[in-house]
């Protein structure tokens, strides 16, 4: 097994391995997002406006969701204290109708934010 992973990883560059691994930390973020609005909505925390449906496949909502976390996050300031301040910044947006609704719900355009 580990002959295998030096073998993939022998194959790889350096620029390669950084990159799945920001793509991977990305996944990871999704989720995470997803799961705090979903919780905050059974919590009946925020404005409870997304897409809850929809939202893992809502590219728009989810990199502006991501750009606000990065330029939000603080070493000193809990991951989930930033996660729950960029869904009440996502929620205010759509509350202020910046956010059209298409046929699997809201669909976010570029201005959106």
């Amino acid at each position: 097994m580990d002959k295998r992973k030096d073998d993939i990883m022998s194959a790889l560059t350096q620029t390669e391995i950084d990159k799945i691994y920001r793509m991977q930390q990305r996944i990871y973020w999704e989720a995470d997002f997803v799961n705090r609005c979903i919780d905050r909505r059974l919590e009946g925390v925020g404005l409870c406006n997304l897409p809850y449906e929809t939202l893992a496949d809502e590219k728009i909502i989810l990199d502006t969701a991501h750009d606000l976390y990065c330029r939000m996050a603080d070493c000193n300031i809990a991951y989930n204290d930033t996660l729950d301040a960029v869904v009440d910044e996502v929620e205010r947006c759509i509350a202020r109708r910046t956010a059209s609704l298409g046929r699997s719900g809201y669909h976010a355009g570029p201005e959106m934010f």
